[in-house]
């Protein structure tokens, strides 16, 4: 696979204390760039900017409940004849209430995706709005059921004026589970999403589901990553890594959470809509901690008779053999298959990477390793391949010394 590098900027504002109104804005620049092999000529050097924010009703309302959020991003393509990606939504809805814990439901949602400087494509701008009507049926802040009635307005003649039903879920079982769900319509048809978070003091796990319009720069620079377990910036083993006590906790200086499983991208940078699911469970006990993990994505291209599917599974052991020494391993698959009306995007190929190391502290700032790998790569899908080809194997030690200066 071609060496990659991403670099991301972000600041946000936030306004969490408001009597009758909330909010957070965020801005956000990235710089992705990957190199050619010798298998694949394809190579990024993309620059992204991005806007996200939203508004929602303070503590203080109790008959008007809204929420109004939006995301503009743009991204500089410097393929040749690529043009800019640029993509925008909007939504937002009002809760009117009517009698006890019933409500009248006013939404409306916009989006827009569009490829600019093309001449070559039909699918220059995608938009596609949509307004409704229905009812909501709210306990809390965070358990709530709406149904909607909702017409679409599409560029795509056969998307326009249509009617769809409309759910928006949030429900929040205990303290410890939560479940948050959408169904609706976008300019592709039936669209949904999903999140269902467990906690408890040692074990947590996530699972995600998620329908977006984007490209690999995109996912390299802002990847999704479910919270199982969060980590210090600087730690290369789970061993170091820990599972925060709550459903939505915010990483402090010094921390972040963490991605258990490569996202197993294609360096094309195509425009796609990709489906994907992400499942992650952590366990944290004593002299153990386990993570297992399972992706699932299907990547259709907007601008090519080509449909892309991974399926993908991980875990990662760490055993302490004392106060200093852990023991660490993984073992990662994923299968990934092409279909498409030209051979050279249709195929089928396997992907192993298994390692074992064993890992000891001299103190607080140095730290000595030793890591045995093993790689092995084969079928016949010719895209998005390693520099060796389709089919090749690669064993691998390692040793290091990591001293950490204040």
């Amino acid at each position: 696979m071609a060496k990659t590098r991403s670099n991301r900027l972000s600041s946000t504002l936030t306004l969490d204390q408001g009597d009758w109104v909330r909010g957070q804005g965020t801005a956000s620049y990235s710089d992705t760039a990957s190199e050619r092999s010798l298998t694949n000529n394809n190579a990024l050097d993309n620059d992204s900017y991005q806007l996200t924010g939203n508004l929602i009703n303070g503590d203080e309302a109790k008959y008007f409940i809204w929420s109004v959020t939006g995301t503009y991003q743009n991204t500089e393509r410097g393929q040749a004849n690529s043009g800019d990606f640029e993509s925008r939504t909007a939504n937002g809805y009002i809760d009117t209430r009517i009698y006890g814990d019933w409500a009248i439901r006013i939404t409306a949602r916009h989006e827009a995706n569009q490829i600019s400087d093309r001449d070559d494509t039909n699918s220059l701008v995608r938009e596609f709005n949509s307004y409704g009507a229905g009812l909501t049926y709210r306990q809390a802040e965070n358990r709530y059921i709406s149904l909607t009635a909702n017409k679409s307005e599409s560029d795509l003649e056969e998307d326009d004026g249509e009617t769809f039903i409309g759910v928006d879920l949030q429900w929040a079982l205990s303290t410890r589970t939560r479940i948050a769900a959408t169904y609706g319509r976008r300019f592709y048809g039936e669209s949904a999403s999903a999140t269902i978070g467990y906690n408890s003091k040692y074990l947590r796990t996530s699972f995600s589901y998620s329908e977006d319009v984007t490209n690999t720069s995109r996912l390299l620079a802002d990847p999704e990553n479910l919270g199982v377990f969060v980590c210090p910036t600087s730690s290369t083993s789970i061993a170091d890594c820990f599972q925060p006590n709550s459903l939505s906790y915010t990483p402090s200086a010094g921390e972040q959470l963490v991605q258990l499983t490569s996202q197993n991208l294609e360096f094309d940078d195509n425009i796609i809509l990709r489906k994907s699911a992400n499942f992650q469970a952590g366990y944290d006990f004593s002299r153990i901690t386990l993570a297992f993990s399972w992706r699932y994505a299907e990547d259709d291209y907007l601008d090519e008779d080509r449909l892309r599917r991974t399926y993908s599974f991980g875990t990662n052991v760490a055993y302490k053999i004392g106060s200093y020494t852990n023991i660490t391993s993984s073992i990662n698959y994923a299968n990934i298959t092409g279909q498409s009306a030209e051979d050279v995007f249709r195929g089928e190929s396997d992907n192993w990477n298994a390692s074992i190391g064993l890992e000891r502290e001299f103190g607080r700032r140095l730290k000595a390793s030793i890591d045995a790998r093993y790689l092995k790569q084969e079928g016949d899908l010719n895209t998005g391949i390693s520099q060796f080809g389709n089919n090749y194997t690669d064993r691998r030690l390692s040793a290091s010394i990591t001293y950490t200066y204040d």
